[in-house]
């Protein structure tokens, strides 16, 4: 990933598999750096009716994943968000 909204290099996301039925289409990421050039990234994915957006984040070593889903049809269904923790192991 390039710096904050760096786009030289358009990353993509792509949750899922062309032959999935789950498969959230390719979309470009916004990067971010701060200011100890840890990394970052956010994707919007319109999933008609819920938007899913996907951001990560690297902190010492560990990258964290949350992925936050909205309702946009007015059911009366909760918001969710979900979190994955990943490290490196030594070895």
């Amino acid at each position: 990933m390039g710096g904050d909204g760096d786009r030289r290099r358009d990353p993509t996301l792509a949750p899922g598999t062309r032959r999935d039925p789950s498969d959230w289409g390719e979309r470009t990421v916004t990067t971010y750096r701060d200011h100890i050039g840890e990394l970052a990234f956010h994707a919007v994915f319109d999933l008609n009716p819920l938007e899913a957006v996907l951001a990560s984040n690297t902190n010492k070593g560990l990258i964290v994943v949350a992925g936050f889903s909205r309702f946009k049809d007015g059911r009366p269904a909760t918001n969710f968000l979900c979190r994955e923790f990943f490290y490196r192991l030594a070895g």
